[in-house]
């Protein structure tokens, strides 16, 4: 019995080593396995690798061929094909040309120079502007040949500047450009400048002599408003309309002669120049605005006539404006020009020193007591006495008609008996 059971044992531990060696095989073989895959994965890797290595060398060979160093750009003899847009160095070349507009200011002289315009300046809200000198220092300006326009607040409140010089090459001035020039004294302004800007030399109160452009087209409003010193002017054909202001509150002006070509006073153009005592109108102008001699001291208006009208806007009346020349005290004759058709409300009221007046046959209405307070007019002279009649008002649909072969019965009639009716032709 206890032979059996030894035998029993050792059967076992036989078993037993048995399924030992089994199970290392087994775990051998997986290992094996498994080495053979990882040996198989390095292979394709390389495989890539070497494909890809392959490929960078030809990219390299090729950016040689054409003169590329990998990492740089191309060499300067590499040639650009033309289908391929490339910078443009013309701007580069602009910015350091001469034709740039530039300034320099040596001892209170500021001089302009290039072959271009100036730039507008502008007021900021502290009513400053922003160009590049200091205006304080600027007591004479030089403006070179080649600049072609002068800049809108260019030399705003330059309270010192004296003198100026203006090129041929200029053909424009901006909006206040002299504004408040106080120093100013006199300024030519050459026949090439067909354009001055509103408020250009407002409040120059030393201005005492002014030459416009003979080939001028555009005067700004108040270009000229509140030059004290100003003594004469003489406006070109060129242009066809004063604008409005343009001169007003000149208190120095005596003469002023609008040459043939003009055809628009604007409203208050001349007003209160106190001191203006003789004016010369072109046979071409067709309106005479609102105020437009205010409260002057206009004493003769002539007419050189011309027989020829200049072409304006089918909205600018043919008429002397209501108040045109009220208060000009010192008024004792006037030519109506021959454009003109109709004479407004109180044209010519309290021109107390008026004693005779021609109403050319041109004219067809005479509105609402136009010569008020003329207690020295005497004699009304009609170019045409035919068809004239008088209503109490615009709307009325009564007439009275009225003969007025008379001068001196059409001066009361006018002052007095139908002094607030409108009359007709």
């Amino acid at each position: 019995m206890k032979k059996f059971i030894v035998f029993l044992l050792i059967a076992s531990l036989l078993l037993m080593c048995v399924a030992c060696n089994s199970s290392d095989e087994s775990d051998d073989r997986s290992d094996d396995d498994r080495t053979e895959e990882r040996i198989d994965m390095d292979d394709e890797s390389n495989e890539k690798d070497k494909e890809s290595d392959k490929k960078d060398k030809d990219s390299e060979k090729t950016d040689k061929e054409e003169g590329i160093i990998p990492g740089t750009e191309p060499s300067s003899d590499y040639e650009i094909p033309d289908d391929i847009d490339t910078p443009d160095d013309t701007d580069k070349e602009e910015e350091k040309s001469p034709t740039e507009f530039s300034w320099k200011l040596e001892n209170g002289t500021l001089y302009l120079s290039g072959q271009c315009a100036m730039d507008d300046y502008t007021q900021t809200v502290s009513y400053s502007h922003n160009t590049p000198w200091d205006d304080d220092d600027v007591r004479k300006v030089v403006i070179e040949d080649g600049i072609t326009n002068i800049g809108g607040y260019a030399f705003y409140e330059c309270d010192s500047l004296t003198e100026i010089t203006i090129p041929d090459s200029v053909t424009s001035i901006g909006k206040y450009a002299f504004y408040k020039c106080k120093s100013l004294t006199e300024i030519t302004i050459p026949d090439s400048v067909t354009t001055i800007g509103d408020h250009a030399f407002t409040y120059c109160s030393a201005l005492a002599d002014v030459t416009l452009s003979k080939n001028l087209t555009q005067l700004g409003e108040e270009a000229f408003f509140d030059c004290d010193a100003l003594t004469e002017i003489t406006i070109p054909g060129s242009l066809t309309t004063i604008e409005e202001n343009a001169f007003a509150n000149c208190f120095a002006l005596t003469d002023v002669t609008i040459l043939d070509g003009v055809a628009v006073i604007a409203d208050e153009a001349f007003a209160q120049c106190s001191s203006l005592e003789n004016v010369t109108l072109p046979g071409t102008l067709i309106s005479i605005g609102y105020k437009a001699f205010y409260s002057s001291a206009v004493k003769n208006v002539t007419v050189v006539e011309s027989g020829a009208y200049t072409a304006v806007s089918s909205d600018v009346p043919t008429s002397i404006g209501s108040e045109a020349f009220a208060y000009c005290s010192s008024l004792e004759s006037i030519t109506i020009p021959k454009g003109i058709t109709v004479v407004e409300i109180e044209a010519f009221s309290d021109c107390k020193a008026l004693t005779e007046i021609v109403i050319h046959e041109n004219i067809t209405s005479i509105e609402y007591a136009t010569f008020r307070d003329c207690r020295a007019l005497s004699s009304v002279v009609f170019e045409n006495t035919d068809g004239w009649y008088v209503r109490r008002s615009v709307s009325s649909k009564e007439k009275t008609d009225v003969d007025v072969s008379d001068a001196e019965k059409a001066a009361e009639d006018f002052t007095s008996t139908y002094l607030f009716y409108y009359w007709y032709r």
